[in-house]
């Protein structure tokens, strides 16, 4: 899959296998259209490219994500370059083809709700949000996710 390569993992917070592909492999612009078009019809935020490479990742049983965001507000006011805006998920497993391994998210008034499992959703969200990947019980999940960045909040 491109310029694939393995980086570390705390399993206090998360229990997957991970490599990255590169943003400049052919589904990052794939993925870029539909990423534009949520943003135009969704959130209207100024996006800029991609923040970092994406990541493959994949949850076998027991595997998992706590609960997170991609872009915490501390560092969005500590810093002058670019912060993450949005995130996406793109599922890649069936949903035949394991059990648990939801992506739950959390509203600000604490109401969870679940994404869809079935292959070739695109799931794209605020990187504020908070979400987690709960526990694999049986199969593989695989996904692809990445994050877009754009100018500081003002």
């Amino acid at each position: 899959l491109g310029d694939v390569y393995k980086r570390q993992v705390d399993v206090n917070i998360r229990n997957s296998k991970h490599s990255w592909i590169s943003k400049n492999y052919w589904i990052a612009g794939f993925l870029w259209y539909y990423i534009m078009l949520a943003n135009r019809e969704n959130f209207l935020y100024d996006i800029t490219e991609y923040q970092v490479d994406m990541q493959y990742t994949k949850y076998e049983k027991g595997s998992y994500y706590t609960w997170h965001t991609d872009q915490d507000i501390r560092t969005i006011y500590n810093s002058d370059d670019e912060v993450r805006k949005l995130s996406f998920s793109l599922q890649l497993s069936d949903e035949n083809e394991y059990t648990g391994g939801e992506i739950e998210f959390k509203d600000v008034m604490g109401n969870t709700f679940f994404a869809p499992k079935n292959r070739g959703c695109l799931i794209i969200f605020d990187s504020r949000t908070e979400h987690r990947v709960c526990t694999v019980e049986s199969g593989n999940r695989k996904s692809l996710v990445g994050w877009v960045k754009g100018p500081r909040w003002r």
